[in-house]
């Protein structure tokens, strides 16, 4: 039986994330014009260009604020630059210290198993032609982190 307040938040935290709900997304309010022309600076005109895919003449009337920005033009950039490769490298080492937590949460429900199954052999009293014997190995699956 499995009690759900046994296992910690971050090991159903970690499983969601494994099965492809993405909690990585950009700022709502990213979109203005300063945002916009931050990130052209950033990154230069040349490469937000080839990125966009769009003419000189479109960037240009949208640095100038004269036409709208699109909001799959900021986004574009966004991830680009470094705000968003940080948001990425952030994330990214968030997913691996909860893989590092569950991997150790899963060693240590182990080997308490492990130890349980060893207690109820030991505490045989009498044995039984159908008496159930486990056969176990434990085995390093995952080096252990350091």
């Amino acid at each position: 039986m499995l009690r759900l307040h046994s296992i910690p938040f971050n090991f159903i935290y970690f499983a969601f994330t494994i099965k492809g709900v993405n909690l990585l997304t950009a700022p709502k309010k990213l979109g203005s014009i300063y945002d916009f022309r931050n990130m052209v600076f950033q990154l230069g005109e040349a490469k937000a260009l080839l990125l966009l895919g769009v003419h000189r003449t479109t960037l240009r009337r949208w640095l100038s604020g004269s036409v709208k920005v699109p909001r799959y033009a900021v986004l574009a950039l966004y991830w680009e630059t470094s705000w968003g490769r940080a948001l990425v490298d952030a994330d990214r080492q968030y997913i691996i210290a909860l893989m590092n937590y569950q991997i150790e949460y899963l060693r240590t429900e182990n080997d308490r198993l492990i130890e349980a199954i060893e207690a109820l052999e030991n505490s045989r009293k009498h044995d039984a032609a159908n008496f159930p014997i486990f056969t176990y190995r434990k085995a390093e699956v995952f080096p252990k982190t350091v």
